[in-house]
């Protein structure tokens, strides 16, 4: 199982339409061609997350350590290989590597392909991760799975930095969902996370 990096962001004001189109016709593709991203998606904020504090989520997978590819990326960035938009909101702008604690669980029923990707970020309580994770693996998780259009789910550790800056949570869950979600299953989801959560529409994805 490969390190995940996942970069969280927003459009300047107004800028939203010309961020998305840089993003997916230029940023996607210049992304996996670093060496050690094997993939990547874009998913943007759906309407019933107003006010978020990022418009769109990026993964990209890898296939050597995050930060061997992080010095690639910023040796690029800027340049010919990997040019930037002024449509960016710098200090929205957050990377996150992420480990897997464990392979991508799938539901038993499966219906529809993935389509929307909720994004929780959390803490243990108290610090202890010890009972934390045992009641999200043995518990939160087998309960996410039973709802109706919920197809996926995977936790993960985060590093406590990414890219110089640090990050205010210790663990990464994903739920990837089809269109035939419906309402009681996603409202569950904001309900159980207990997390900095989004739910997000996957609009492109490119392999290496």
């Amino acid at each position: 199982m490969g390190e995940l990096l996942l970069v969280m962001s927003k459009a300047q004001p107004g800028r939203e339409t010309d961020y998305v189109d840089w993003y997916m016709a230029r940023h996607l593709p210049d992304m996996t061609r670093v060496p050690g991203v094997i993939a990547g998606d874009i998913n943007a904020l759906t309407p019933e997350n107003p006010g978020a504090a990022w418009g769109l989520a990026a993964r990209y997978q890898l296939d050597r350590p995050v930060a061997e590819v992080l010095g690639a990326i910023f040796q690029r960035a800027g340049g010919a290989e990997m040019p930037l938009t002024d449509a960016i909101d710098p200090p929205s702008v957050l990377m996150l590597a992420a480990t897997p604690l464990s392979p991508a669980r799938a539901a038993s029923q499966q219906g529809g392909a993935p389509s929307l990707l909720f994004v929780a970020l959390t803490n243990p309580p108290a610090g202890d991760h010890e009972a934390f994770n045992t009641r999200y693996d043995d518990e939160q998780i087998p309960q996410a799975l039973s709802l109706s259009g919920v197809l996926t789910a995977q936790r993960f550790r985060l590093a406590p930095e990414t890219a110089g800056k640090a990050s205010s949570w210790a663990y990464l869950a994903l739920y990837e969902l089809s269109d035939e979600a419906g309402a009681a299953a996603l409202s569950q989801l904001y309900g159980r996370s207990g997390a900095h959560t989004g739910m997000f529409r996957r609009i492109a994805a490119r392999p290496a």
